[in-house]
């Protein structure tokens, strides 16, 4: 798995976190199902409305892309 990847999520995940308790909304809010409802189906409609249908159907593969640590090309071997 891609260490940045996770660490990302993991920042995301905590930078939410954070902010509620700043605001002074409990980190419990986010335990409802409306919330779970309103985060998840609206991230995911705002991407479906984003992109078109081609690169939407690439999602599942590119999630795959995301976790996965990869291998990159030394730039001496490319220009030669």
């Amino acid at each position: 798995m891609d260490k940045t990847s996770l660490i990302g999520v993991i920042l995301g995940i905590f930078a939410v976190g954070v902010g509620m308790v700043l605001k002074g909304v409990s980190v419990v809010a986010l335990a409802n199902p409306a919330a779970i409802l309103i985060i998840l189906i609206g991230t995911a409609a705002a991407v479906i409305i984003a992109f078109p249908t081609d690169e939407i159907k690439r999602l599942p593969k590119l999630f795959g892309v995301i976790f996965k640590e990869q291998t990159l090309v030394n730039t001496v071997e490319l220009i030669v």
